[in-house]
C-alpha cells in the first residue's frame, strides 16, 4: 500500500524565555517554518546589560541538553534589548527543542534565560455579538434638545433673512 506524505509539523511555534535566578532577564522566541527543512528563529531578550553580547542555541531535551543548532549572537542595544534572526536547517520540533541564551559570548558560559519551544497559544475567541446598545434616556433627551435648538436657530435665520428681502 502506498503511503501519503508525512504529516506536516507545526508551521509556527514560540518559546517564553525566563529563569528564576535572573528574573529581570526575559524574552520570547518566534519560530516560523518556511520550507520542509528550514525554520526561521527570531530571538528577542530584554533586561540585558547594554552593549553585551550573548550566545544562543537550540538545545535538545532541556536547557542544559546538547546543543543542536547555534543561533546568531545577541547584542544588547542601549536599552538592554537584543534581537537576532537565524535560520536552522530543520523543521520545528516541539518535543525536543529548547532555546537557551548564555551569559557571555563564548562557551563555556552559563545560561541566563531559557524556554521550551511550544505550539503558539490559540487566538482569543471572539465574544458573541449581543443586541445593540441603546443609549440612556438622558442621552436621547440631550440629542432631542440639541436638534430642537438647531431647528429653532434655522427657523430664526430664515425669518430674519426673509424680512430683509
Amino acid at each position: 500500500a502506498e503511503r501519503g506524505p508525512a504529516p506536516a509539523g507545526p508551521q509556527r511555534a514560540v518559546a517564553r524565555l525566563s529563569d528564576p535566578r535572573n528574573p529581570l532577564i526575559r524574552g520570547e522566541v518566534v519560530l516560523e517554518q518556511s520550507l520542509p527543512n528550514a525554520t526561521a528563529v527570531t530571538v528577542t531578550v530584554y533586561g540585558l546589560e547594554p552593549g553585551s553580547t550573548h550566545l544562543s542555541h537550540i538545545h535538545r531535551g532541556s536547557c542544559t541538553g546538547p546543543i543542536l543548532y547555534p543561533l546568531r549572537d545577541l547584542v544588547a542595544d542601549h536599552s538592554g534589548v537584543a534581537r537576532a534572526v537565524s535560520t536552522v536547517p530543520a523543521p520545528i520540533n516541539l518535543a525536543e527543542w529548547w532555546i537557551n541564551v548564555h551569559a557571555g559570548y563564548a562557551l563555556p558560559s552559563p545560561g541566563i534565560t531559557c524556554g521550551k519551544v511550544e505550539a503558539p497559544p490559540p487566538p482569543p475567541a471572539l465574544a458573541p455579538m449581543g443586541p445593540p446598545l441603546i443609549p440612556e434616556a438622558d442621552s436621547l433627551a440631550l440629542v432631542a434638545a440639541g436638534l430642537l435648538l438647531l431647528g429653532g436657530m434655522a427657523g430664526w435665520r430664515m425669518r430674519r433673512w426673509g424680512r430683509r428681502s
